[in-house]
């Protein structure tokens, strides 16, 4: 196969935000570490070390016993510029895919002045508000409308954040004006110090509690997110390295083609997606599907992030699954439909086996991908993955899932792959939807066992089979950490 030029970063991984993910191991055995390497994780203990400190940070800054914030003079004033109450403030990361952060602000107005604000974290899908006081901020000069409010450190809670991360802010400002209609919007300014992300270029915008609009408004202009339209003239695609324009970006794709395959009889597709700061070609021997299709069992497509033209990554976090986007608002959906599209033009493929799997990064993505593109999803077997949204009222498909990941040392990043298998099994075992969970123990990596009972899972599916096909218990080329919840 024609090789992917692309380079690995190790700095890549240290201007992530905190909820991006590596896809490598932490396993002290050599031939899991080039493992690890091979499928996109050379920089792991540079950014682990990062993520140390980032937590020791957090751990110092956090409430103790003590309240660590100023006691405000809170005197009602009759003229205030500001109505007193609660407010709903949505702030966009400009270098995260203006992804959404949301709080509960508490105001005090004064007459020429704002004389308290009260900051805490909600959750992406709004259902909850933490109740532990992350900023109070006093006597906040107005002129003109206009204010300035300024945190040192801000630490954002886990509950507030899409992957349940705590995340510090450092220097973080709101430059504001108070509206006519008693809004409140502007600019946002500091850093991530975690992964030395500026936050330069976001946006926020409060309103009234119970006011929010749906999605919330995150700026003085509202909130803007951009569209593109699905691909209408497919390139040829063949065996090897693909280049090809996609939701205006140039976009790679790796193929496998079935080895022996006559090209006259429908096959399965299994796309692979790859880890923070790894790359398509990588994923071959990582992933080890390299079997499969060397079987003759399915077309393998392993997919690549999308770079620039210097060939950096695009998307902070390699893949977009931290934003509530699901169709041509996001620009990783449309890749994937444009990519299923033309290889369906391009050959002839099975369209009710239509699978799914990746490590880390590409776990996230995979899960997002099997839940919000269940239209075409038949089964998914994601690695270390997780889904850091609200899921879904309703499905197309209730997509069977191979949930892999390595327990409770399954982490990176500071990000706890643990908490978010168990969250997703949670989430499956309640909708009564079939699943298999391999709890290998490893850690943050991708046992070589387990590919094919990865494949053994997903290519007993058909589109539209949801039940268990196993019986009481599973087939020997299961580990034995894997069950039938």
């Amino acid at each position: 196969m024609k090789s992917i030029s692309h380079t690995l970063r190790a700095a890549a991984l240290i201007l992530v935000a905190a909820s991006v993910f590596a896809t490598g191991c932490t396993d002290d055995d050599d031939s899991n570490d080039a493992g690890s390497d091979a499928g996109g994780d050379a920089a792991q203990d540079s950014a682990n070390d990062v993520g140390n400190d980032g937590d020791a940070a957090e751990d110092s800054s956090g409430d103790t016993d003590t309240d660590p914030w100023p006691t405000c003079d809170t005197a009602a004033s009759s003229d205030a510029l500001i109505a007193t109450g609660r407010y709903f403030m949505a702030i966009e990361i400009a270098a995260m895919n203006g992804i959404q952060v949301f709080f509960a602000v508490d105001v005090v107005g004064g007459s020429d002045s704002i004389l308290s604000i009260e900051m805490y974290g909600i959750s992406p899908d709004q259902t909850v508000t933490d109740t532990e006081l992350i900023a109070r901020v006093c006597d906040i000069t107005v002129a003109n409308g206009e204010f300035e409010i300024s945190i040192d450190t801000l630490t954002v809670p886990g509950v507030a954040t899409p992957i349940g991360t705590p995340v510090r802010l450092d220097n973080f400002v709101l430059n504001g004006t108070i509206n006519d209609d008693g809004t409140f919007c502007g600019d946002v300014t500091g850093a991530l110090p975690l992964l030395s992300i500026d936050l330069a270029g976001s946006a926020f915008k409060a309103v009234a509690d119970g006011d929010q609009s749906s999605p919330p408004e995150s700026s003085c202009e509202g909130t803007v997110v951009e569209t593109w339209d699905f691909i209408a003239d497919c390139p040829t695609f063949v065996e090897g390295t693909n280049t090809f324009t996609s939701a205006n970006l140039e976009r790679e794709i790796l193929v496998d083609l079935p080895e022996g395959w006559d090209g006259e009889t429908e096959v399965p597709l299994l796309f692979v997606f790859h880890g923070l700061g790894g790359n398509a070609e990588e994923m071959v021997a990582y992933s080890g599907y390299d079997t499969v299709a060397a079987a003759g069992n399915a077309i393998v497509i392993y997919a690549h992030g999308a770079d620039d033209s210097v060939g950096e990554q695009v998307h902070p976090t390699e893949w977009n699954y931290l934003l509530p986007r699901y169709g041509n608002d996001n620009p990783d959906v449309v890749y994937f439909r444009d990519v299923l599209k033309c290889a369906a033009e391009a050959w002839m493929i099975d369209e009710d086996r239509i699978y799914l799997s990746g490590m880390s990064a590409g776990g996230l993505f995979s899960t997002f991908l099997t839940l919000t593109q269940s239209d075409v999803v038949a089964a998914a077997a994601p690695f270390s993955g997780g889904f850091g949204l609200a899921f879904p009222e309703t499905y197309d498909n209730l997509t069977p899932i191979l949930v892999s990941w390595g327990g409770e040392t399954d982490t990176a990043v500071s990000t706890n792959f643990d908490d978010l298998a168990e969250a997703l099994l949670t989430q499956y075992a309640a909708e009564g939807r079939f699943h298999v969970a391999c709890d290998h123990g490893a850690g943050h990596t991708w046992p070589g066992a387990m590919t094919a009972a990865a494949w053994d899972f997903l290519s007993r599916f058909e589109y539209g089979d949801t039940t268990n096909p196993f019986g009481s218990e599973l087939p020997e080329v299961f580990p034995d950490y894997c069950t039938i919840p």
